[in-house]
């Protein structure tokens, strides 16, 4: 699941495209839909945007929950809007392609139900373990594991989720026999790892920090293809032996189908100008947030890709459908 390769925000190249926008859009306050409860960190990322483009757009942004079907209950009533930019999803991987590879049946078209506005950042996963674990590294995690199939576990917020599927992407990658232990949602999960329950947990550098800081869990390796800048001493797989390994967690901004190419780059446009402010840096990185503010045509090439790579490794990995 490749992550966006130029991790750059947008620049002035797309400014006189989305200057003919702002004339028209937004007429009227947009809503932003996030498809999870509320006090969650895609949904603190979209408060501390929203509040920030609230403060230079013509109009207000407001976010709005809808929470229900892991995201499903938000993306369908985005998909049933009108296409005009008042009403636009804010997507992750968990709602925008994990339930269209592992959901049956999907009350919209994962594709051709929404337009693509802007990759806005990547939120860094990693693997952590309790720390009465004696593998100090991720190398000698795998080995012990290997040497004894079935007896170690790890925990997720729920079958079928991210930390699920990247978890099971590293055994299936690494040939690991470990049971997965669901739980309902991403906070019993890590509760479960402090209390020595699991072994091991897929969970974000933003929600694991202060355990890892407090000692209370053993970061052991990211999943994606970069260390993270808030844990710069962490490695990735990739630099562990597992060379293609890369399962990124992003959030992004979507339309319905055929909002207007001029106000989805506006869109774009005004999200980037927003993470660049330099009073907004710190607390995006508080939260875990590495910004990245993509054209509507690179969100489209990174999501067409996760999908596709995503469905390959449910199949794969043998993952039970919904």
């Amino acid at each position: 699941m490749p992550a966006l390769a130029r991790r750059t925000l947008l620049g002035g190249l797309a400014l006189p495209l989305a200057a003919g926008a702002q004339s028209t859009w937004p007429s009227r306050p947009v809503r932003w839909v996030v498809p999870f409860p509320p006090g969650g960190g895609i949904d603190a990322f979209a408060r501390l945007l929203a509040q920030r483009l609230s403060e230079t757009m013509p109009k207000p942004f407001v976010v709005e929950n809808m929470a229900g079907g892991s995201g499903v209950v938000g993306a369908a009533a985005v998909a049933r809007a009108e296409p005009d930019g008042h009403m636009l999803l804010f997507h992750s991987t968990s709602s925008a392609v994990v339930n269209p590879a592992t959901v049956r049946s999907l009350p919209y078209d994962p594709i051709g139900a929404f337009t693509p506005i802007s990759l806005l950042a990547n939120l860094p996963m990693l693997i952590v373990v309790h720390p009465a674990v004696p593998a100090a590294d991720i190398g000698a995690f795998m080995t012990m594991v290997k040497a004894a199939p079935g007896k170690y576990t790890y925990g997720s917020s729920g079958p079928r989720t991210s930390p699920h599927l990247g978890a099971a992407l590293f055994c299936h990658q690494a040939g690991l026999d470990m049971l997965h232990v669901p739980y309902r949602g991403t906070g019993p999960a890590a509760q479960a790892l402090l209390a020595g329950e699991i072994t091991m947990l897929v969970d974000s550098v933003a929600a694991q920090r202060g355990f890892i800081e407090a000692g209370q869990v053993r970061p052991l390796a990211m999943l994606g293809r970069r260390r993270s800048a808030l844990l710069p001493g962490v490695p990735t797989l990739g630099e562990s032996g597992l060379a293609d390994f890369d399962f990124p967690f992003w959030t992004a901004l979507f339309g319905p189908a055929g909002l207007p190419p001029a106000v989805a780059t506006a869109q774009a446009v005004a999200t980037a100008a927003a993470m660049r402010d330099p009073a907004l840096a710190p607390r995006l990185t508080a939260l875990g947030v590495e910004p990245v503010g993509s054209s509507p045509a690179e969100l489209a090439a990174v999501y067409a890709s996760a999908l596709q790579s995503t469905r390959a490794l449910v199949r794969d990995a043998r993952i039970e459908l919904e």
